[in-house]
């Protein structure tokens, strides 16, 4: 009935949404999409069959059901992905993923905007990764910081000097940022030694509740997320770092391509290690009593809102940004690197994690 009374009420409204199917594009979109449909719209969301793994819990969420929220509805349609994404091993694959990942969801778009053209998509909002030109009004939700949106700006105007490949070590100032961003510091995907082309991100098999069975502010919670692939050696430099510390437990998300051999056994019986987890339930749980990070913008703004101590180790693109302004300028991170312009291994002496477990009351100073 609720399926049939929307097909009928041709006045609602129609907006699509297609992120880029990674969790760090996914739920803000869909956190913006269950506000557009709460104020009276129909909301389409569209992503792979392979980010539908991270919604497992909820049965609700399949193809073509339509679920009211507030005023209006939200939909979801899943189209079937082109590649494997255990299949990625090193950086230089992403950019096949990605143009598969362009040339089946433009045609899947089509497909659906053709599908529901008695409700006419009057809107297409997609992330910055999702460009693609269909010939409906659209809008792009950014999902990192404005520093880097604004970095990303001046570089593609030309309107300030960035590193190239005569000269790498280029420090950039850009207007109303009140930092100047030394080359090591701007989105690494604007520097001309960044091996990371474009994204290329992994959403795999759900994960079982481990922290309710963990001691409050017990676990370390670690996670680079699934763009970022770490050396094997940072990974054991990581490893006997906690073990040093001697944390009582610690969780291990979004460990890269499973490459679990690389840790201790001492370590693997002391935590867990999966492939996915729902960090915003994550980093509010009482168990958690800091983050290691790669300092997405995602994973930043949430650990800020949860008031979970965040150590930081950032890789690429805007990571490396994000924590100059929360080290540097906020004072409320401790950082481990600067990422890939420093060129070598965090040793373990410094992965010794320097956040005591008691975790203090920061999260009054931090909102």
């Amino acid at each position: 009935f609720l399926v049939e009374y929307i097909e009928m009420e041709p006045s609602l409204t129609h907006v699509m949404l297609v992120p880029f199917p990674g969790q760090g594009h996914i739920n803000p979109l869909l956190r913006l999409g269950k506000l557009i449909a709460s104020k009276g719209l129909l909301v389409t969301f569209v992503t792979t069959h392979h980010s539908r793994a991270m919604w497992q819990e909820d049965a609700s969420i399949q193809d073509h059901v339509v679920i009211p929220i507030g005023l209006g509805f939200i939909r979801f349609e899943f189209f079937g992905d082109v590649f494997v994404y255990n299949d990625v091993k090193n950086k230089t694959e992403s950019g096949f993923l990605l143009s598969q990942l362009e040339v089946i969801g433009k045609r899947e778009i089509k497909n659906l905007v053709k599908k529901y053209e008695k409700q006419p998509v009057r809107c297409l909002i997609n992330s910055a990764f999702v460009l693609w030109e269909l010939q409906i009004p659209s809008a792009v939700l950014w999902v990192h910081s404005s520093a880097c949106l604004a970095a990303y700006y001046y570089y593609n105007h030309r309107l300030v000097d960035f590193p190239t490949k005569i000269d790498l070590k280029v420090n950039v100032e850009v207007p109303f940022i009140p930092l100047l961003l030394k080359h090591e510091e701007i989105p690494s995907f604007l520097h001309p030694s960044s091996t990371f082309a474009v994204y290329a991100e992994l959403i795999l098999e759900q994960f079982k509740y481990w922290p309710d069975s963990r001691e409050p502010s017990s676990i370390v919670y670690i996670s680079f997320g699934i763009v970022v692939h770490l050396k094997h050696e940072q990974v054991d430099e990581i490893a006997h770092g906690l073990l040093t510390y001697g944390c009582p437990s610690y969780g291990w998300f979004n460990l890269p391509w499973k490459e679990t051999h690389a840790l201790p056994r001492e370590l693997e019986e002391k935590g867990k290690i999966v492939e996915w987890c729902p960090q915003e339930r994550v980093l509010t749980h009482p168990a958690v009593a800091c983050f290691l990070s790669h300092c997405g913008w995602n994973s930043t703004m949430e650990a800020l809102t949860s008031g979970v101590p965040m150590v930081c180790l950032p890789q690429c693109g805007d990571q490396v940004t994000n924590v100059v302004y929360f080290v540097d300028v906020f004072k409320i991170r401790v950082r481990l690197s600067h990422g890939e312009a420093d060129e070598r291994i965090v040793p373990r002496e410094k992965c010794n994690i320097p956040v005591s477990l008691n975790r203090p009351p920061i999260k009054s100073i931090m909102l």
